[in-house]
């Protein structure tokens, strides 16, 4: 992607992000939903690898875990993960993602033993996050990781 429009790009996702408390969330859409199911309920999707979707707005990535779709936009969508944040989604752009927490763009490298690995293209600094185990599952009164529970209000709003 050329510099202008990442510029352009992150201004537009900075500024999304800053009016997310005032401007209502736009409806949440399945990314996944014209994916046929390929092995029982499971999904390869062809930008975003082996997904279960039967929890939606949850989802199950083989590569990231646990994460939570939020509003859509131009040509992507939100997407909440424990260790990212607020995270980007572009399929047009994906293993590129951008995470508002870092105010950067990340770039997925691979899973490697249960541990992600992300290179910050801002800064070119390599970055590594252990993957949630599969038996942690989103919970209607927040999301439990181990000891820590982080509840859906301060997560969404």
């Amino acid at each position: 992607m050329n510099t202008m429009k990442k510029q352009t790009l992150t201004q537009y996702l900075l500024a999304a992000a800053l009016l997310a408390p005032v401007v209502p969330a736009v409806a949440q859409e399945n990314p996944f939903s014209e994916t046929p199911a390929t092995a029982g309920s499971w999904k390869q999707s062809d930008w975003y690898g082996w997904v279960h979707d039967g929890a939606f707005p949850w989802i199950y990535s083989v590569d990231h875990s646990w994460q939570k779709v939020g509003p859509a936009g131009p040509g992507g969508f939100w997407l909440w993960d424990r260790d990212l944040g607020w995270a980007w989604m572009d399929p047009e752009r994906y293993p590129e993602l951008f995470t508002s927490a870092r105010n950067a763009w990340l770039a997925f490298e691979s899973n490697e033993g249960g541990t992600r690995n992300f290179i910050d293209t801002t800064i070119g600094r390599e970055l590594s996050y252990e993957q949630s185990p599969p038996s942690s599952t989103p919970r209607r009164n927040g999301f439990r990781l181990s000891n820590a529970q982080i509840p859906f209000a301060e997560i969404i709003s």
